[in-house]
């Protein structure tokens, strides 16, 4: 898989997988310092995984393989698999399962199971 810009608070980044854990940042093996307390995450092309503990919001230009986002609104393409703490999931097209504990489910197709703690799920025309 070639690299995606990953773009945080406007700066641009290459890689295949991106995680935030406890304030860390981690683009492939390559750690960044961020101090910014608002955090929004842009994908510009297909990414294998992100992991994020906290954003305010995550878009997807292209496929996610593996997506967990603790707390914040995540928007894509096409996932396999997502799974939100808190916040809305807008995707066109799920082909695995998708939970969110609080938050909405948004998808033009979702071939997995959806699972909902507090929110609605819409399917897309």
């Amino acid at each position: 898989m070639s690299k995606s810009t990953i773009v945080i608070n406007g700066i641009k980044y290459e890689g295949n997988s991106l995680t935030i854990k406890n304030g860390k940042v981690q683009v492939d093996d390559n750690e960044l310092v961020l101090n910014e307390k608002e955090i929004r995450i842009n994908v510009l092309g297909d990414i294998e995984k992100l992991k994020i503990d906290h954003c305010d919001e995550v878009s997807v230009l292209g496929n996610v393989k593996e997506l967990k986002n603790m707390s914040g609104d995540v928007k894509c393409k096409c996932v396999e698999s997502i799974e939100s703490g808190s916040g809305n999931i807008n995707c066109r097209d799920i082909s695995g399962d998708v939970k969110t504990g609080s938050g909405d489910v948004n998808a033009k197709s979702i071939n997995g199971k959806v699972k909902t703690g507090s929110g609605d799920v819409k399917y897309l025309k």
